[in-house]
């Protein structure tokens, strides 16, 4: 009969470790999974690098072009003709319509070229933002990482001296008997 209170207090003591090593698991945060996030940015990491070999490609054509069309503005400069206007009794020098054209030709093709540059650079921004705003998510993801993985290690700690004196009290209390 002695030795029931003893028996008793050991119960309890398992029973309220047991308890507390429990409820702790319930509520305990889980780690977040980034590797559909880390996959995202592979791909438009990517395709980043394909738009950009283009963007280069066509600001190439695009300077090419541009000299080009400056060679061709020369070279028709010092084509003027004179021509008599009889309204005005004067003469004046013009461009002939061939030249004319050529000239509207080369111009529109440059702004035909700069308008697909910059449809180029804004797909490419628009692909930079979403890398930026999946490595947002991923920062914000590490820190709840780093903040689940923080009260793990405390409750493991915790668990350790809990187990600690627990075994210590046992031990204690069976020397005891």
């Amino acid at each position: 009969m002695k030795n029931n209170p003893t028996y008793i207090i050991i119960i309890i003591i398992l029973l309220v470790i047991s308890l507390t090593l429990k409820f702790d698991r319930c509520n305990e945060p889980e780690l977040v999974n980034n590797t559909y996030e880390l996959q995202q940015i592979d791909s438009l990491k990517v395709a980043n690098d394909s738009i950009k070999a283009l963007s280069d490609s066509l600001l190439n054509n695009y300077s090419e072009a541009k000299i080009v069309k400056d060679s061709l503005v020369y070279r028709i400069k010092t084509r003027y003709i004179p021509i008599y206007d009889t309204l005005t009794n004067d003469t004046i020098e013009c461009l002939p319509k061939v030249h004319v054209d050529s000239l509207i030709y080369t111009y529109e093709s440059l702004i035909l070229d700069a308008d697909t540059i910059i449809k180029v650079q804004s797909i490419q921004i628009t692909n930079l933002e979403q890398q930026n705003n999946i490595k947002d998510t991923l920062i914000n993801n590490y820190q709840t990482n780093e903040k689940v993985l923080i009260k793990s290690v405390k409750k493991e700690r915790r668990n350790k001296w809990l187990f600690g004196a627990g075994g210590f009290g046992l031990g204690f209390l069976t020397g005891k008997l």
